[in-house]
C-alpha cells in the first residue's frame, strides 16, 4: 500500500508512532505482525485468537474466532432439526427445547409406523414384481435378436428390483 501524505518533520515521530497506515504493527490478539492498515482492516475480521459474540440470537457466550465452530454445534440457542426428520417430522428448533419436542412419543410412533407400512406395502410390490419377472424362465436356446434383448431387459430389471428390495428390507 502505497500512500504519500506530506507530514510536517515535528509531526513525523507522531505519524510513525500513531498515523501511519504502513507502520509495522501487532496483532492484539494473537501477535501476528505486519502494517497497521492490514491487521486493523484485513486480518482482525478473521483472526483466530479474537473473542467475538456467538451468532446466535439470545446467547452471550463470547468465544475465540477460532472456537466459534465447535460452540455453535453444542450451543443451547442453535436451531437444530428433529432427530426424526427421517420419519418426517419437520420441527427446526433451538436445541435447547428440542428434548421437550421429542418427548412427545405418540407423534413420532405414528411417523415410524406409517415409514413401517409404506415400506412393507414397498416390499410387497417388490416381491410382486420379481415373482411375476421370475415366472417365465429365460432359455439361451437360439433367441432372436429382440427376444434377447428383452430377455436382457428382463434380467436387469430382477437384478434392480431385488437391489432396491435389499435396500428397503436393510432401511426397516
Amino acid at each position: 500500500m502505497d500512500i504519500i501524505k506530506e507530514v510536517m518533520r515535528k509531526d513525523l515521530p507522531k505519524h510513525m508512532e500513531e498515523e501511519c497506515p504502513n507502520r509495522d504493527y501487532q496483532c492484539e490478539h494473537c501477535g501476528k505482525e505486519g502494517k497497521y492498515a492490514y491487521i486493523t482492516l484485513s486480518h482482525d475480521k478473521k483472526c483466530p485468537k479474537k473473542v467475538i459474540n456467538c451468532s446466535n440470537t439470545d446467547c452471550q457466550d463470547a468465544i475465540q474466532h477460532h472456537r466459534l465452530k465447535r460452540h455453535l454445534e453444542g450451543c443451547a440457542h442453535t436451531e437444530i432439526p428433529c432427530k426424526y426428520v427421517k420419519l418426517g417430522c419437520q420441527m427446526q428448533m433451538k436445541r435447547r427445547d428440542m428434548p421437550a419436542h421429542e418427548v412427545d412419543g405418540n407423534y413420532h410412533i405414528i411417523m415410524a409406523l406409517d415409514s413401517v407400512v409404506k415400506l412393507l406395502e414397498e416390499n410387497v410390490d417388490l416381491i410382486n414384481k420379481v415373482q411375476k419377472l421370475t415366472q417365465h424362465p429365460i432359455t439361451d436356446s437360439s433367441d432372436s435378436d429382440d427376444e434377447s434383448e428383452d430377455k436382457s431387459e428382463a434380467e436387469e430389471s430382477v437384478l434392480s428390483l431385488l437391489q432396491r428390495l435389499k435396500r428397503t428390507s436393510r432401511s426397516l
